[in-house]
């Protein structure tokens, strides 16, 4: 079963039915874990390819439980290297024998996300910071959410049984909101990334065609400044869709984007695009390195330049999280490298002017909108290796050369500045008129009618194209 899709829109109201028949917390729960093992069940090409993935689960919650009552040192380092050790077997590294490399018909949709669940579950069982350990079947319940199995977000479990509601199904306001992030999350995938991938597709054929001419720059620029967007949509796109469908099933899913384009730096970018998978990456991965650093050498000068390490040895973990390949790595090194240059640079401003001019620099609107553009166009460059690999990049960029390179970039740095606030100027706009329309007209009827145009799109689109439903780009991690 594809998510999204209308087949998963009618398993979610099938779900969300009975459980608002269902009484008690245990039913519920039982019936949650059953709909999360129908829905991988759907997805299994024979009973017997999902037996790896299985172990994998189980050998988590062992692992939790055992992290509540050793108490060695040395658990949470074996344990955990023990579990990145089977992701990246699930996910069939190359850092494996032929012999023992995964079948290719083996179940490993959604292990990423899994393993990020079941390793806070881990971490925080071994430092007894676990509230209220998940029994069994709430282990299921909460590693396997069928809502966000396929590319999260990632939610910890105290987030996870606190936004549980007794009662499935939304009414009111609530439910209507709910509606119309699924509707608007069909119409990004399904219409937006779509439009948006084909555009990227013929520019990249457009670069080939004009290999060495001048206008071989427009289309490398274009190359390079389609593509976020198209992501956006597609990822930001499944994000709207499951959260909708969540409040359906009586969950709340964390939101995972907060418009990152109009970050003014990778920092805030970076707390802005992929938010749970960043929030995630902070809590158990920069701070711990933080932490660790100020202890091996305490020294109030040190600690900023501390931050720039742990930013770096942070964020490059991204490109091993997407996959194996040197094209990834190289990804996931350029994220590290431009959220530590950011914090770097905010260091020696700060030395220089002191934090309140420094703030007051960076707060001015023009300072602020150069800050986009490079902001954008730095995310741009880094994704050259997220959806392509070093030798298509070399045909790509075989027939230019380097000043037509950084000609391409500047002239999205452009760009990039003058849309983002372009389109800033319209959102406040937009907001402004709202609210003055708002004295003359029922703004609950016009998005009703907002979102009635959306969902009208995308049923006609699915009705002409008679295609498939959407793919998630993130699926693939």
């Amino acid at each position: 079963m594809s998510v999204p899709s209308f087949a998963f829109l009618g398993y979610v109201a099938l779900v969300g039915a009975l459980l608002a028949v269902v009484r008690g917390a245990r039913a519920r729960t039982v019936v949650t874990v059953l709909a999360n093992l129908g829905f991988i069940a759907t997805m299994l090409a024979t009973p017997a390819t999902v037996v790896p993935f299985a172990i994998f689960v189980a050998a988590g919650f062992i692992a939790m439980r055992a992290g509540l009552r050793v108490r060695s040192r040395w658990f949470l380092p074996v344990v955990l290297s023990a579990a990145v050790l089977a992701l990246f077997w699930l996910k069939r590294y190359p850092i494996f024998p032929g012999a023992l490399t995964l079948r290719g018909d083996a179940f490993t949709v959604g292990a990423s996300y899994v393993f990020f669940r079941i390793a806070h579950l881990i971490i925080d069982a071994g430092q007894e910071s676990l509230e209220a350990p998940p029994s069994l079947l709430e282990y299921l319940a909460y590693t396997l959410d069928f809502t966000a199995l396929v590319s999260g977000p990632i939610q910890l479990w105290q987030d996870y049984r606190k936004r549980t509601a007794p009662q499935p199904f939304p009414r009111g306001d609530e439910a209507w909101t709910a509606l119309g992030r699924i509707v608007l999350g069909l119409f990004k995938v399904g219409v937006v990334s779509p439009i948006l991938l084909d555009a990227h597709q013929r520019a990249i054929e457009a670069l080939g065609a004009s290999a060495g001419q001048p206008r071989g720059i427009i289309a490398a620029a274009a190359v390079a400044g389609i593509y976020p967007l198209a992501l956006y949509a597609n990822f930001s796109g499944y994000t709207d869709f499951v959260i909708g469908c969540a409040r359906f099933v009586g969950h709340g899913l964390p939101e995972n984007f907060n418009h990152p384009f109009v970050a003014t730096g990778f920092i805030e970018f970076w707390s802005r695009w992929h938010m749970s998978l960043s929030s995630w990456l902070r809590r158990y991965v920069y701070t711990p390195s933080m932490l660790a650093a100020m202890r091996a050498n305490p020294s109030p000068q040190l600690e900023p330049w501390y931050g720039v390490g742990a930013y770096l040895l942070t964020f490059s973990l991204v490109g091993v999280w997407h996959g194996p390949t040197s094209s990834f790595l190289f990804f996931g090194l350029l994220q590290g490298t431009g959220v530590a240059a950011n914090k770097a640079f905010q260091n020696v401003m700060i030395s220089r002017l002191g934090r309140r001019r420094w703030n007051d620099v960076a707060g001015n609107e023009r300072v602020a909108a150069l800050s986009r553009g490079l902001t954008y166009t730095w995310f741009a460059f880094t994704l050259l290796w997220f959806w392509s690999s070093w030798s298509s990049l070399g045909q790509l960029g075989g027939g230019l050369g380097w000043a037509q390179i950084l000609a391409a970039l500047a002239a999205l740095f452009a760009v990039a500045v003058v849309t983002i606030a372009a389109v800033r100027a319209l959102t406040r706009a937009g907001a402004e008129l709202a609210a003055f329309a708002s004295n003359y007209v029922d703004l609950r009827l016009v998005r009703a009618s907002y979102f009635a145009a959306l969902g009208l799109a995308v049923v006609s689109v699915a009705v002409m194209l008679d295609a498939p439903a959407p793919q998630i780009i993130y699926r693939a991690f």
